[in-house]
């Protein structure tokens, strides 16, 4: 049988790999989006208006989620754009939607705070 201590050390060890994973993942996100960022891609924040209006990135257009389904025809295929939200479940929602609709140039923000302050760093 292992001991206890055996089975905490494994555990920690993958808890570990995990979270470097996580990280790495992380950072090659961040690095993807500041070489994204540097083509003046237009952003698309999908919370609700009312959060859109409370505070939002520059220059952000605002197509809540729930709009994209109906309102995406209003989008250039060939305009490179960013989703972004309040957390980034809903941004990485909107990638999918028009990813499936054709878009080939969208990328996932995630929370648009966190995209705000990569886009003041470029």
């Amino acid at each position: 049988m292992y001991s206890m201590k055996s089975i905490a050390i494994v555990g920690i060890v993958l808890i570990s790999l995990c979270f470097g994973l996580d990280y790495m993942s992380n950072l090659k996100k961040k690095d993807q989006l500041q070489q994204i960022i540097l083509q003046h891609p237009t952003i698309i924040d999908v919370r609700t208006e009312q959060e859109f209006q409370a505070a939002h990135i520059k220059g952000a257009i605002n197509i809540p989620l729930e709009s994209l389904n109906n309102k995406y025809t209003l989008l250039n295929k060939n305009t490179t754009y960013i989703t972004t939200c309040s957390h980034g479940i809903r941004s990485k929602k909107a990638l999918y939607v028009l990813q499936k609709k054709g878009f080939q140039n969208v990328f996932d923000g995630g929370a648009w705070l966190g995209l705000q302050n990569l886009l003041i760093k470029k």
